[in-house]
């Protein structure tokens, strides 16, 4: 018997709970996008999404890098507070994603619910919601493409596969999500579902790389050949690390996702795990330098089996008023938990306006996104004491990369020690001098 059987046809009527959680996520995330104006120093890479959309539909060719689909041009718009406005109509769409994804394995409001606001109303994808970025957006064409891919019918198969195809146009990686799902779920239907994908994420594709660069090339290639993973000897690789960062942000859904191990055969879960399980190894054997392009495909994900908990619950012999309870305290919990975080987030009033960005590595990608957008000086050093000291006299920024086979950690000291840390995320400090 197919895994899938049973849900098909299944109805997922449009009840209070869908339009609670609509009406929620919507407000919170309205409400972090308004707090979050004044903050305009945004994620190293966003820097490249904005100067990328405004160079490549602007047409002056002063930043195209071709790792990536001129679709992500057309998605995520060159303004800062649009992209942001969009970032965060992703997220409330994701969230409805989820909960109708729930509500369509496992046949429970309240697990369904809880999958869906604890998602919705975390504080990390709050503060995530601030950087135009590729992850969120992909993974709600993901999500959309395994809503149609649960309904089984011939036609919702073909629309998941036009949807997974736009999740690889605007994240190559998701490949590794798009493929396990339909091998260990269905795969005598394999090329039903992954023609239409193929077909937006191979020749279309290459003719929207073709318009857009002025010659032959294929961005998905390009994006593997650059951002290949370096897996490297097993000896200092520390494989809890993605494991214990998840742990550490979301304790409650970790924990709660655990439950799922109980319920292994019911066929909802082994839906999930098949998507879970493998991309959390793979997150855990590559170590990546930015955690991020995991997690924010881990987390829904892990949202969607902390279900589990409450069918645990209702299938053992607790009377249906304790069950009522605990299901009421969570929920109220999770919402109360979420609010009070977004209430405590606080966004500073920082803007991009130093006259000259100095960068620790030659990494055009950054150092010509930054000066594009931001109309900014950017010069290239390798850097020593020497050199620190006197670029300090002259610059009024300094951004300084971490894991690179120059860095000093007595450069480091001095930069500490001479000038204000501006910023830092797991690949760079910034530095201002005073």
């Amino acid at each position: 018997m197919s895994m899938f059987t049973g849900f098909q046809n299944r109805r997922l009527p449009l009840e209070a709970g869908f339009l609670a959680v609509l009406l929620l996520v919507l407000a919170a995330s309205i409400w972090n996008f308004t707090k979050s104006i004044p903050f305009q120093l945004v994620d190293f890479d966003s820097f490249q999404y904005l100067a990328f959309s405004r160079s490549l539909l602007s047409g002056t060719e002063i930043y195209i890098p071709e790792i990536r689909s001129p679709f992500l041009a057309l998605l995520i718009p060159s303004s800062l507070l649009w992209a942001r406005f969009l970032m965060a109509l992703f997220h409330v769409g994701t969230t409805l994603l989820i909960y109708l994804i729930s509500r369509r394995l496992f046949e429970n409001r309240a697990a369904a619910l809880f999958a869906a606001l604890a998602f919705g109303l975390s504080w990390w994808m709050f503060v995530f919601q601030t950087s135009p970025l590729s992850d969120l957006p992909g993974m709600f064409f993901f999500l959309a493409g395994l809503l149609f891919w649960l309904g089984g019918e011939k036609r919702g198969q073909l629309v998941s596969g036009v949807l997974f195809g736009l999740a690889l146009l605007v994240r190559f990686d998701l490949i590794f999500l798009i493929a396990p799902l339909v091998f260990f779920t269905r795969p005598q239907h394999f090329w039903r579902v992954l023609l239409p994908a193929f077909l937006l994420a191979g020749p279309f594709e290459f003719l929207l790389d073709a318009l857009a660069y002025g010659h032959l090339v294929y961005s998905p290639f390009e994006f593997f050949r650059v951002n290949v993973l370096q897996f490297g000897g097993t000896a200092s690789k520390d494989f809890l690390r993605v494991g214990v960062l998840l742990a550490r942000t979301f304790p409650l859904i970790v924990f709660l996702a655990l439950f799922a191990i109980l319920r292994f055969q019911k066929r909802g879960n082994r839906i999930l795990l098949s998507l879970f399980v493998p991309f959390f190894l793979l997150a855990s054997y590559a170590e990546p330098a930015e955690p991020r392009i995991f997690v924010v495909k881990l987390m829904p994900l892990l949202a969607l089996l902390s279900a589990n908990f409450f069918l645990v619950l209702k299938e053992t012999s607790m009377k249906r008023e304790v069950w009522q309870a605990v299901t009421a305290g969570l929920l109220i919990f999770v919402v109360g938990f979420g609010l009070l975080r977004l209430a405590g987030i606080q966004y500073e009033e920082r803007k991009f306006e130093v006259e000259d960005c100095v960068s620790g590595r030659v990494c055009s990608n950054f150092y010509s996104a930054v000066e594009y957008y931001c109309g900014v000086h950017t010069q290239l050093v390798q850097p020593t004491l020497e050199s620190v000291g006197e670029l300090g006299k002259t610059c009024d920024s300094f951004v300084y990369f971490k894991d690179i086979s120059f860095y000093d950690t007595n450069v480091n000291t001095y930069l500490q020690q001479h000038a204000e840390l501006w910023g830092e995320n797991t690949a760079a400090y910034v530095y201002r001098f005073r």
